[in-house]
């Protein structure tokens, strides 16, 4: 009889919304019992995307709307949002009965950013409501982890709207609760949840006593990885929210993405430590090491590019977990026993893991032992890497007691080797100190010997010294004075362009020679008479003090604005000097590899200044270089 009213029920409101609303679009609610709920599944919904996300309510109200397409469809009936994150408008119809017509919308994901609920009144005026992770907690309508809006149903169909912001959700999950069955759930829900965090809570503060007694760094992973699950799971099931930052929206996403971040990071550095990669597989502890750095990149590069894309950050996570897994098989296998609980626990972690990824891309049903495996997982994983450490540790406390049994049976074999190690040291050491003394006796007369040796080589040596020093002044005067032969040869004699670059080898000699014949006499400025001069710009010239008139060693004379090596001037002058006019401009070419033209017009300039000069001069060895100082000087 019961099941007949049910069905009667259905009927009559079948046939009261047939002309007003599609069959398909119709929400038929009715009470059975406290635990009444009905699940809104695709063929309930209208959907109009709004990509730019500007339309208003009374613009969305003139548009059409369109039914859901299968590849916007679950496995389990649910609205699968678009991949962009794209505002989208749904509208679905729903229909009570008169028996009990207050109820809860609740959408079932916390990660929706922003929705906004239109529900009409009796008279059709819709009213706004708004809730989501966008604004703060306490603006919530219910204040529940979970979206919830209170809504009135009437025997009338009703058409809702909402425009939601999806943010990191995937799937849209809502249901029609009553109150009692809403009460119930979510008291069995935060109870269960207030129990893992308990869980949590103890395993955190027991391993950070254990840190803090043993002074051990795998209790600090292990304290940080458990920090990072917790976190993970309360940015998750939206506890966080709720009761830790509940006026900050904007830190779900960042403690969201660094709790995961910290989640893969914590797991290679415990994993590392716990299987001992460095010591039973030293490649795979390069892995790893990898692994680490490439986990700190891609947290990165989600921060600079994607930082609302967590879904990257989850995904790429499987790899370092399959490998560590891996990790754990081989090496087990290998024969390294403590990591039995490692992987059991791992592989409860691994399996909740898994079924959180499977659900968060929508690929299997949004079911509450698939919603809270991962919560589940973790406990167990949590459970069983203590007792994973306490293993390991049992076992490192039995090799060493085995290795300190060893070590002493070596230590006594070491003992006695000793004691015969020091009877053959004692008759060894006897036998030395003979040897010794006979050798010290020889040494000594050596020595004596060796002494008397080493005063005569010290006298001889200071003779030798101050023989050395007599010829190094002899040497250097010799070196002077051939110096001063070989310049004045050059002075005096006709020699060839090499000898006579021996003693003018470069531009700088040139000009210091030129400079000391200029003003041997004394500085005079040509300005303004002053005898004082200071550094000039130049190489060896000389700047008056007075009027600050910088004059070169080449000013006035035939090597101003020279174009062409001084060195080849200053033979050139030489040559006409010595030569007295004997050479040919063909010749000086020839000598000095200059063009002919260039020869000619220098040689030309020297044989002006000369005949111009006041002073006849006549062309011999005594007194032709002097005749070339003149003649630079004057012209």
């Amino acid at each position: 009889m019961k099941n007949t009213w049910h069905l009667s029920v259905v009927l009559f409101l079948f046939l009261l919304g047939r002309h007003a609303i599609a069959t398909d679009t119709v929400l038929v609610t009715h009470q059975t019992s406290s635990k009444d709920f009905k699940h809104i599944t695709h063929q309930y919904l209208d959907i109009l995307p709004d990509a730019e996300g500007q339309w208003t309510f009374d613009v969305v109200r003139t548009k059409t709307f369109r039914p859901l397409e299968a590849k916007e469809i679950s496995s389990n009936g649910e609205f699968l949002f678009s991949k962009n994150k794209a505002c989208v408008w749904i509208r679905f119809t729903i229909q009570g009965t008169s028996k009990n017509n207050h109820w809860l919308l609740e959408f079932l994901d916390f990660n929706i950013k922003d929705i906004k609920l239109y529900l009409p009144d009796e008279k059709g005026i819709y009213t706004e409501f708004q809730s989501g992770y966008a604004y703060p907690f306490s603006s919530r309508e219910i204040i529940h982890k979970n979206l919830d809006f209170s809504i009135t149903l009437s025997e009338e169909p009703q058409v809702i709207y909402a425009r939601i912001e999806p943010g990191s959700s995937t799937v849209l999950s809502a249901e029609i609760k009553s109150y009692e069955g809403f009460i119930q759930y979510s008291l069995t829900e935060y109870m269960l949840l207030g129990l893992f965090y308990g869980i949590m809570l103890v395993m955190i503060i027991y391993n950070l006593i254990l840190y803090f007694t043993v002074k051990e760094n795998y209790y600090a992973y292990y304290v940080f990885y458990a920090l990072c699950v917790a976190l993970a799971s309360m940015c998750h099931d939206g506890i966080g929210f709720q009761y830790v930052w509940p006026t900050h929206p904007n830190w779900n996403k960042s403690i969201q993405l660094f709790a995961h971040f910290g989640l893969v990071l914590w797991t290679l550095l415990y994993s590392k430590w716990f299987l001992n990669t460095k010591n039973n597989s030293p490649k795979i502890d390069l892995v790893i090491r990898v692994m680490i750095v490439l986990t700190m990149v891609l947290l990165a590069g989600i921060l600079i590019f994607k930082p609302a894309q967590l879904g990257y950050l989850i995904v790429a996570a499987t790899v370092p977990f399959l490998i560590v897994y891996g990790v754990a098989i081989k090496i087990y296998r290998n024969g390294f026993k403590p990591a039995r609980f490692f992987l059991m626990a791992f592989s409860f972690f691994f399996i909740g893991f898994v079924i959180r990824i499977l659900t968060y891309f929508g690929i299997i049903d949004n079911s509450i032992v698939a919603v809270y495996s991962y919560n589940i997982g973790v406990v167990l994983e949590m459970i069983l890497f203590s007792v994973a450490i306490g293993d390991k540790i049992k076992t490192i406390k039995e090799e060493r007691e085995m290795a300190l049994v060893e070590k002493d049976a070596i230590q006594q074999k070491i003992i006695e080797q000793l004691h015969e190690n020091e009877k053959l040291r004692t008759k060894v050491n006897r036998e030395l100190e003979d040897k010794v003394r006979e050798r010290t006796e020889e040494v000594e007369l050596k020595n004596k010997a060796l002494h008397d040796a080493n005063a005569k080589l010290k006298e001889l040596t200071e003779q030798a010294n101050q023989w050395n020093i007599k010829l190094d002044l002899d040497n250097r005067q010799l070196q002077t004075e051939i110096k001063e032969i070989e310049k004045a040869r050059i002075l005096l004699k006709d020699v060839r362009f090499d000898e006579f670059s021996s003693v003018f080898p470069d531009e700088r000699s040139c000009l210091q020679y030129l400079a000391e014949l200029k003003w041997k006499d004394g500085y005079h400025c040509k300005k303004c008479d002053n005898t004082t001069f200071g550094k000039s710009k130049t190489p060896f010239g000389r700047r008056c003090t007075k009027c600050n008139y910088d004059e070169s060693p080449t000013t006035d004379t035939l090597f101003h604005r020279l174009r062409f090596p001084i060195t080849k001037a200053f033979y050139m002058v030489y040559l006409v000097s010595i030569k007295d006019n004997s050479l040919t401009v063909d010749e000086l070419s020839e000598i000095l590899s200059l063009r002919r033209e260039t020869c000619w017009s220098f040689r030309k300039k020297i044989l002006e200044s000369r005949k111009n000069s006041k002073t006849t001069r006549k062309g011999n060895e005594e007194d032709g270089w002097s005749a070339l100082a003149l003649i630079s000087i004057q012209s």
